[in-house]
């Protein structure tokens, strides 16, 4: 059987005559899956033309596609990529390989392969070599059992992660939670802002609280912004803060959830506060379509963060009375200085959840831009974290599953200064578009990981964690050999 692959660029070699191909090395941990799979890669490249990748199916969206990146220092030029064929055909939804060239994030397809032959190597020769600074494979339902990748390259280690000095294992300790793990409930205005001293005890011996920031907490009437009293709930967020600074506890405000107000444009049937931070129907891929949850983050970095000299005019707070005439009140207040950490939303793959709660690398990259900054301030003044306190510090997210290529990045080419950016790792997140949007935190600036703090997250269940997750490891893969607390969710490095 004639085996059929679809090359877009054909024989007739740019290379010198006589010049030798060498195979370009890949690593297992350089595959990001775009879209959210349980299925792993490693097979393609496995040197085993026995066993074949599986393709996952029934994935939420479409085309699902895996990217690679090769060291900027590898100068990789690609001339020729060979298939093995093992069993089964494409039928008619093959496996295309394309190439981002270095400065340009144009995708370029260099092979389709439709499984038409059996057991045996297809070769496709490219016109003349193409420098690749990424691969990107759109999956169909057929994986080749292998590919290859020929052409020229220069040597490339993986550079060592410097040591870390030594920090008191109380350092790396800390616990998410919400606000009624800390304050008592405010039924009423004569037990507001109280602190629950019993569980605030269990809180103590922690350095880092990961609070679970419910955007309908703040603004639960469009525009209108409560911060203590909340009018959702009533909590005392001026006091929660200024008692765990008291106590040397640091802050990660998770900034997370939706708002009534945004769940009731969604169908009845797909209400939920855990939905993508956007109107029912709007492009997630625009960041003009998040500018709402950027604005209202904007009203909380102006007020927990730092910079004292936000322009008044953008503070919005709903002066209204809580608890009815005559009780407590919202106040306008600037630059408290107790939030210098920040995330935007929580498990943004949230896959289990379906489509209506799960955002591509590309929309979460989007959504990041107008958290940010309100996309470098293209949606307006009053939009983004950035645009109330420069100093806030950022999370780029991390999976110890694979290496934090960003999808964003690959599909929108945007980056900017990492300078702002501690890492986040979580194993709750799998195949996570891993990025800090126009920051790319695949290739960390000399000094990230020796200077950046950290957050990790991790299951509720006793672990073993193999190295404390130090964002130290090869791209963001923990090293092996230490042991750390099981329960406790939350670890700051500092």
């Amino acid at each position: 059987m004639m085996k059929h692959v679809l090359p877009l660029l054909f024989l007739l070699s740019g290379l010198s005559a006589g010049a030798q191909l060498r195979e370009i090395p890949l690593s297992p941990d350089r595959f990001y899956q775009v879209v959210s799979s349980t299925k792993s890669t490693d097979a393609l490249i496995d040197g085993d033309i026995r066993t074949q990748p599986e393709p996952q199916y029934h994935l939420l969206a479409y085309p699902a596609e895996i990217r690679y990146e090769f060291p900027a220092e590898m100068d990789v030029s690609i001339a020729q990529i060979r298939f093995y064929d093992g069993m089964g055909t494409a039928e008619g939804k093959p496996f295309k390989v394309y190439v981002i060239s270095p400065g340009n994030w144009k995708k370029t397809l260099i092979a389709t392969f439709t499984g038409d032959a059996y057991n045996e190597w297809t070769t496709i020769n490219l016109k003349t070599p193409l420098k690749a600074r990424y691969l990107v494979i759109e999956k169909g339902i057929l994986f080749p059992n292998e590919m290859q990748l020929l052409g020229d390259f220069k040597p490339y280690r993986e550079q060592k992660s410097p040591e870390r000095p030594r920090r008191p294992f109380r350092n790396y300790t800390g616990v998410n939670g919400f606000e009624w793990n800390i304050l008592k409930d405010p039924a009423n205005e004569s037990t507001f802002g109280e602190i629950d001293e019993a569980k605030f005890s269990l809180l103590k011996p922690f350095t880092a609280f990961r609070h679970y920031m419910d955007w309908e907490k703040l603004e639960h009437t469009p525009g209108k912004y409560t911060f203590s009293p909340t009018r959702s709930g009533a909590w005392d967020y001026d006091r929660m803060y200024e008692t765990l600074q008291r106590h040397h506890i640091e802050v990660l405000a998770c900034f997370k959830t939706i708002p009534n107000f945004i769940i009731n444009t969604y169908p009845e049937k797909d209400r939920d506060y855990g939905n993508v931070p956007a109107r029912f129907g709007a492009d997630l891929t625009k960041p003009a379509t998040y500018i709402e949850q950027g604005r209202a983050v904007f009203q909380y970095a102006a007020r927990y963060g730092s910079n004292k000299n936000v322009n008044p005019a953008l503070v919005k707070v709903d002066f209204a009375p809580q608890f009815g005439p005559g009780t407590r009140a919202n106040e306008r207040k600037i630059g408290l200085g107790l939030i210098r950490y920040i995330e935007c939303d929580n498990e943004r793959d949230k896959w289990w959840a379906g489509r209506k709660a799960y955002q591509t690398g590309r929309e979460y990259a989007a959504n990041l831009s107008a958290f940010y900054d309100g996309d470098q301030g293209r949606l307006g003044p009053g939009v983004g974290v950035k645009a109330a306190d420069s100093t806030i510090r950022w999370p780029s997210v991390v999976s110890p599953q694979r290496n934090p290529i960003t999808s964003a990045l690959l599909s929108t080419g945007v980056r900017s200064s990492a300078a702002d950016s501690f890492a986040l790792i979580s194993s709750t997140i799998t195949n996570m578009p891993m990025t800090l949007a126009r920051c790319n935190m695949a290739n960390p600036p000399a000094g990230w990981r020796r200077k950046l703090p950290g957050w990790v997250t991790l299951p509720t269940s006793s672990l073993t964690c193999h190295g404390v997750m130090e964002a130290t490891g090869k791209y963001g893969s923990p090293k092996p050999g230490t042991t750390c607390i099981s329960r406790p969710r939350t670890m700051f490095l500092r």
